[in-house]
């Protein structure tokens, strides 16, 4: 800084450790949060470095001054950044929109303010029909409460709990219900689903959150292509700071008319639009900017309905005799005893000279455990099939949930028919399957990974699971699951590899109470012992597959 600019002596002696160089006229100050503070508050323009950096420095400085360590009640340690969440919501009176990008735990800041503040119930939820699941199993877990109602539905029920759940689409039928049942919080996850101002959901909203005192909006995604985006819910959270819809878009959206009318589609003087949200109303912090505070990899279960559940559970109770009869039948036979023993031996199991009941029950526990024989593993299979069918449709609204926050996601499949529908529905997605050509298996990697485009790649786990690298994403979905703890985890380290810079997070999309539960419980208790035991390992198709048998508690 010269000494020949337009500055007072007592401007330049605010800055720390301050220092006059005579031979070059000039002074020099220490680059420290403080003294990018003076600047800042002088209006001086950073360059996207130093913006950058002086973002960095605030929140190291925001953490290490954080007061929140512990919530009594709450299951789960906060990471420092999100216990930060936790006392921004409590600065901004629990009137906030959480920004963070996708995986940093919105849903857990969100839940432990609530845990802090016991005493503001009932709570409200809107969210996508996806997560609506999602969301009920966190508060269990989360809080222990279990008094959570799901809403469903155009018919109004009666509301009665302590949390309650609804989703965008029928919102607008409930206003008048929700009203009267005297919510005190409102959590609005995924808030840019309110961006359109006339939309049938976002008038909705706008009805029912008048009536709130204190909301909480999350989302990874407040602005996807320009700030008009925003407006809606930050005039709901505080209307005093965009009073004026006309003067926010002339000065933040560069509004100027054309031939269909007035284009509020712009940007202008974003710079300015960040420094406004972020004194008042928002925060935002990114993966990059967190990493060290995150695991190299983490595991989340997304738990999903299916809607061909009676379907499902027919050829379940069918799955179910089937074990019964496998199982059961021959250790109740008359003369067998002789050929049950033989049985025993041949796999070294001890059993007293008479048989009694719990050596009849060890006989089976072995039984169970050697069912590695083809008809076991096809009815298996088929309610397999039937529960990722069920799911599909919910996966398609994640999946299209999760894209627009414009990060990349590698997504894992098993059946063709599966990877073909997904495809269908999303036709730019790079894919890789056992019919990919090498060229092409080469090409679709390469997209993904230099095309800024091309934010979804699809394949199937055999075929992508090993020897490519997708680093280009930090988010993975796994939307069918193996019968071997070794081939998940390869498939998810095609994106957790050396030349990670990234946090992952892998989401496990589960079809809720289907078989898909029980082999993932068995997968990660598997993947678990190997990581802690032998940091390696193999496990065939019939191993798993007896695991699961002995979930179903057959007697």
């Amino acid at each position: 800084m010269s000494t020949n600019d337009s500055v007072s002596t007592k401007f330049v002696t605010s800055f720390v450790d301050c220092r006059y160089h005579i031979k070059d006229d000039m002074c020099s100050i220490p680059l420290t949060f403080p003294n990018a503070k003076v600047l800042i508050e002088q209006h001086f323009q950073f360059g996207k470095t130093l913006r950058d950096w002086e973002r960095l420095a605030r929140q190291e400085r925001e953490i290490q001054n954080i007061k929140i360590k512990n919530i009594t009640g709450f299951n789960g340690t906060l990471y420092p950044f999100q216990a930060r969440g936790v006392e921004f919501i409590e600065e901004c009176d629990a009137r906030v929109l959480i920004a963070d990008e996708m995986g940093l735990g919105k849903t857990i800041q969100s839940l432990a303010w609530c845990q802090l503040h016991k005493q503001d119930s009932p709570v409200l939820v809107i969210c996508p029909s996806s997560v609506k699941i999602n969301w009920s199993r966190e508060i269990q877990n989360r809080l222990g409460e279990t008094d959570v109602q799901i809403l469903e539905g155009r018919n109004i029920t009666r509301i009665t709990g302590k949390f309650a759940i609804i989703n965008y689409d029928i919102l607008d039928g409930w206003v008048t219900a929700l009203k009267k049942f005297g919510f005190k919080v409102l959590i609005v996850d995924e808030a840019h689903f309110i961006k359109n101002s006339t939309s049938k959901r976002t008038k909705a909203f706008k009805r029912l959150a008048k009536y709130f005192d204190k909301i909480i909006a999350l989302t990874g995604t407040p602005i996807e292509n320009s700030p008009i985006e925003i407006f809606n819910i930050v005039n709901v959270l505080n209307p005093n700071i965009f009073p004026n819809f006309y003067q926010f878009t002339k000065q933040f959206c560069d509004a100027k008319h054309d031939r269909f009318g007035r284009n509020v589609k712009g940007v202008s003087n974003a710079e300015d639009l960040h420094r406004i949200l972020t004194k008042s109303v928002m925060i935002r912090r990114k993966k990059s900017e967190v990493l060290k505070d995150l695991p190299p990899k983490q595991i989340s279960v997304m738990p999903l309905n299916i809607d061909n559940i009676t379907e499902y559970i027919d050829v379940e109770n069918q799955f179910i005799e089937f074990l019964k009869e496998k199982f059961n039948t021959d250790l109740c036979k008359e003369g067998i005893e002789k050929e049950l023993k033989a049985y025993a031996k041949r796999y070294d199991l001890e059993v007293g000279d008479v048989l009694d009941y719990q050596d009849l029950l060890s006989i089976k526990d072995l039984k169970v455990e050697k069912a590695e024989n083809a008809p076991v593993l096809v009815q298996m299979g088929l309610l397999k099939q039937l529960a990722v069918k069920g799911k599909m449709k919910s996966v398609i609204e994640w999946i299209k949930d999760f894209l627009e926050s414009g990060e990349k996601l590698v997504v894992f499949a098993i059946n063709k028919d599966v990877i073909t529908e997904l495809m269908i529905e999303f036709p730019d997605a790079a894919r890789l399957d056992g019919s990919t050509t090498p060229v092409n298996r080469q090409k679709a990697i390469d997209r993904f990974q230099t095309e800024n485009d091309c934010t979804l790649f699809i394949a199937n786990i055999k075929a992508g699971g090993i020897g490519i690298t997708l680093t280009a994403a930090s988010n993975v979905a796994m939307i069918q699951f193996p019968w071997t703890p070794g081939e998940l985890a390869q498939a998810a380290d095609r994106v957790h590899r050396i030349t990670q810079t990234h946090s992952v997070t892998v989401w496990n999309i589960v079809a809720v109470n289907t078989i898909e539960e029980k082999i993932i419980k068995v997968l990660s208790e598997k993947e678990k012992m190997i990581n802690d035991v032998l940091d390696g390992g193999v496990y065939d198709a019939g191993a798993i597959a007896s695991e699961v048998i002995k979930l179903y508690n057959i007697k």
